[in-house]
């Protein structure tokens, strides 16, 4: 298997896994496009509503937000579990800066995108997770749940870390693809 063909599975793993636990919605921005253009061409009342991202998380993830214990301890595994399943893009990201597809200008394209897509879907996981939490926050008890919400604010972090991690490796790939093209100029 070649770097840049586990850099993609990867990356595709990632967008449907987030698609599919309600974190970040692979066609939200056709659906926001769709609606625009229905607002032009048909006018406001033709226009299907675009389910807010937060309640469509709660409904996806069955989430009780009137137990916000039981929702938080939920919240915080599927932060683990986004966190983890974003390291797994950068491991075959790294993997591909090493390989000598890293001297194909087209490989580095395609490898950009799927980096670049995957802090896309990271960073709309990151937004809904904090809208999620700001929901929560509102309901807990300040003395019993201050270890709960230090908990939640931890795995965020590590969520945002892992997403800066990959901005580095977007970083590098897209400066090896200007190396490439301009022969270490600019």
């Amino acid at each position: 298997m070649s770097e840049s063909g586990a850099l993609e599975r990867a990356a595709d793993n990632l967008a449907m896994t987030y698609a599919r636990r309600g974190w970040s919605r692979v066609d939200q921005a056709m659906d926001m496009a769709g609606s625009w253009m229905g607002r032009l061409t048909r006018g406001n009342s033709a226009v299907e509503p675009i389910e807010d991202p937060v309640d469509a998380y709660v409904r996806t993830a069955g989430l009780d937000l009137n137990h916000p214990e039981e929702a938080a301890a939920r919240l915080i595994v599927d932060l683990r579990d986004a966190t983890a399943l974003a390291a797994t893009v950068e491991i075959p990201a790294d993997a591909f800066l090493r390989s000598e597809q890293a001297l194909d200008r087209t490989a580095l394209t395609r490898a950009l995108d799927d980096v670049e897509q995957t802090i896309v879907h990271t960073r709309r996981a990151l937004g809904l997770f904090d809208s999620t939490i700001d929901r929560l926050s509102d309901d807990f008890d300040a003395d019993t749940d201050m270890t709960l919400l230090t908990r939640l604010a931890d795995e965020r972090q590590a969520l945002s870390m892992q997403a800066e991690r990959l901005s580095d490796r977007a970083d590098l790939i897209s400066r090896q693809r200007h190396h490439l093209r301009f022969g270490g100029v600019g």
